[in-house]
């Protein structure tokens, strides 16, 4: 039989915990898991593991401890020999570097296991227990790390005790107990108690007062809505009771706050700090900033790039501050105009003046491809190109060539659009580099990345134009067909008018139609190849 391992435990004696030890494998030595006292005697319990039987032996022996370079864990929460704990509590326990993993004993009595029992929790440094605990119990918890090659020995076992399954206090989260300058059109919230299966609520303008709300059951929230405004300058006074199936908390200390003073009148305009009225070159990161006003609940700001207009901020709330940060909000080179509109709870300040700046120019960021974009085949050869617009560009720097950073089709071209297009087709087959360098009156714009794409490569090749003149020279128009490929062409007007087949790719057009010369114009053209391939363009005709 293989011997698998031997499994070693230790037992309580008196009142000293010693910890369930690991598996120790196919050692025949095992470390105490705690410091054992002199002269102490100890149960130990040895079983040798095969895949078909199990042997046990028991005797009495004293032992040394042994040590081991992995180090032990302490709990955090609860922290040892807490007490009040909630039945509804985690476990977490400081982190030991070298481990790879954490085995967790816990018990209800001294080196118990009847919640767990060394159960592998993994590298993770806490547990959530599936169940509630007891209430007014004492636990106990061991936690051992391990790695690969050993665990934690000597680790202590700690303790904690349950309180009772009736729920804490609740404290209020908003207002703050002795809040000032509260809102008139509050309403309250409070932190949500372990437990808790409702609250009851009281509220009044006395201490102990209930003229507001008399022990009302809200339920299971934690918030209250007043019907109504409260009245200026008013001390609020709140009692919030958790309760659930097996009572209530006793004692919850009342809670206040104190409202502000509204006077029953809308809040004057306020002036408009940073920046300036008619300021210019104001920098893209700036904070708004306006002077405070009394009797104010908050600012509702608007700020639009022509006068009375909204298309950068509508009317937004921003709350009782004085202050509003403005990067990413701006544009380089424009002109804003802004309106802040302070607000109370009987109105918005009226008459308020709009302030106009002008924000600094920068060096324009790069732009991109649209059509074709980047990377983009089978480009036909007639294509524009066309590029995204930068907001403070004057212009364009374009460059266009058929090798990386090429510029043998155009050099630095001065474009005053966001277009461009190629006087003679694309060369077919070919990958075109494209640079487009925004600048205006700062500079140009820095590190914009080249892009590309590729021109369609047709297995025949069809003349762009020809000259039909008399002078003996390109007075044809004739597709090349060196492999034989073209089944039939036919050429036809703008308008669709059917004007040439021509099967013998040799005899091409001579720009005539039923004997009578056609004008100038641009024609196009289809052609058939014997595999089913097609492929159709436009040509110009030149007298």
């Amino acid at each position: 039989m293989k011997n698998n391992g031997v499994l070693l435990l230790f037992c309580c004696l008196s009142s000293l915990a010693y910890l369930m030890s690991p598996s120790i494998g196919s050692s025949t030595i095992c470390a105490y898991s705690s410091v054992l006292p002199e002269t102490s005697q100890v149960f130990k319990t040895t079983s040798t593991n095969t895949f078909s039987k199990t042997t046990f032996n028991s005797f009495e022996d004293n032992n040394a401890t042994q040590t081991n370079s992995l180090d032990c864990t302490n709990l955090i929460s609860p922290f040892n020999t807490e007490t009040n704990v909630s039945i509804v509590t985690d476990l977490s326990w400081t982190i030991v570097a070298a481990s790879s993993g954490y085995l967790l004993t816990v018990g209800s009595t001294c080196g118990g296991n009847d919640v767990l029992d060394n159960f592998d929790v993994g590298p993770i440094p806490f547990y959530t227990f599936t169940t509630p605990l007891l209430p007014n119990t004492q636990y106990y918890v061991t936690v051992t790390p391990y790695n690969t090659s050993e665990s934690a020995i000597g680790c202590t076992e700690e303790t904690f005790v349950t309180g009772s399954q009736i729920p804490i206090c609740a404290a209020l989260s908003n207002p703050i107990n002795g809040a000032v300058d509260v809102s008139l059109s509050t309403d309250i919230s409070w932190n949500a108690v372990d437990l808790a299966e409702g609250y009851y609520l009281t509220i009044g303008l006395t201490s102990g007062g209930t003229e507001l709300v008399n022990n009302i059951n809200v339920g299971n929230v934690t918030t209250y809505n007043f019907p109504n405004d409260l009245l200026p300058l008013t001390e609020v006074f709140v009692t919030i009771i958790p309760y659930n199936s097996y009572g209530s908390p006793s004692g919850c200390q009342e809670q206040s706050f104190t409202t502000k003073l509204s006077l029953p009148i809308e809040p004057d305009c306020s002036d408009i700090i940073f920046p300036t009225n008619n300021a210019i070159d104001v920098p893209l990161t700036s904070s708004l900033s306006w002077q405070a006003i009394t009797n104010v609940e908050g600012y509702m700001l608007t700020i639009g790039t022509s006068s009375n207009s909204s298309d950068t901020l509508n009317n937004l709330d921003v709350g009782d501050v004085t202050t509003y940060n403005l990067t990413g909000v701006l544009e380089a080179n424009t002109a804003y105009y802004v309106t802040i509109i302070p607000y109370n709870d009987f109105g918005n300040a009226t008459g308020c003046l709009e302030v106009f700046f002008t924000t600094e120019d920068v060096i324009p960021e790069c732009t991109y491809l649209i059509s074709p974009y980047n990377g983009e085949f089978d480009v036909l050869e007639n294509t524009s190109i066309t590029w995204y617009s930068v907001n403070n560009a004057n212009g364009y720097s374009l460059s266009l060539g058929t090798t990386i950073n090429g510029t043998d089709l155009v050099n630095n071209l001065d474009v005053f659009d966001t277009s461009y297009t190629p006087i003679l087709d694309w060369p077919e087959g070919e990958t075109i580099y494209v640079s487009i360098t925004p600048y205006n009156d700062v500079g140009e714009a820095f590190g914009c990345q080249q892009e590309s794409f590729t021109i369609i490569d047709y297995p025949i090749h069809a003349p762009s134009f020809f000259t039909a003149n008399g002078d003996a020279y390109n007075n044809t128009w004739k597709v090349t067909d060196t492999e034989h490929e073209v089944k039939q062409i036919f050429i036809f007007d703008r308008y669709g008018k059917l004007l040439k087949t021509i099967t013998n790719t040799n005899e091409g057009w001579d720009g005539t139609f039923k004997g009578s010369k056609l004008p100038t114009d641009d024609y196009w053209y289809f052609i058939e190849l014997f595999d089913g391939r097609t492929q159709k363009g436009h040509f110009t005709l030149k007298r």
